[in-house]
């Protein structure tokens, strides 16, 4: 399926996935703040729903799986959360529910982060510019 009917399949699984009992859904157990901190073993560590906490020896972090629907090469995509405990677990779910939500729309929430970055880089060019005018233009 491609198009407009993908992404309207898209989100009819991701809403039926979410209608799921808590326990059938596609991590057999779900993370606690506990286990988070406790877990020693490194990879990537399931809470379900793509979202996954991210071991590399003492680091931890979140990042999110996923493919963008629609496409004609789906290929999995990660994108950070943040890091483990700076972004709580519940923290890191709602991040993980409105990038979600941003996938179901078509739209690359990793692009989208990027676009923001961009402007608020040039707002601060642009912030540093008028400042330096306005120092300039008083001595």
């Amino acid at each position: 399926i491609r198009g407009p009917d993908a992404l309207v399949e898209h989100a009819r699984r991701a809403r039926a996935i979410l209608e799921r009992p808590k326990s059938n859904r596609l991590a057999t157990e779900r993370l606690t703040d506990a286990s988070c901190a406790k877990t020693a073993r490194n990879g990537l560590h399931s809470d379900g729903l793509g979202l996954c906490l991210q071991v590399e020896g003492k680091a931890r972090s979140w990042v999110l799986r996923f493919t963008m629907p629609g496409r004609a090469v789906r290929t999995e995509r990660y994108l950070g959360l943040g890091r483990f405990p700076d972004v709580s677990l519940r923290e890191a779910r709602e991040k993980a529910a409105e990038a979600r939500a941003l996938i179901v729309q078509g739209i690359d929430p990793i692009a989208r982060r990027r676009e923001q970055e961009e402007r608020q880089r040039k707002a601060n060019e642009r912030n540093e510019r008028e400042r330096n005018s306005a120092t300039e233009h008083a001595t």
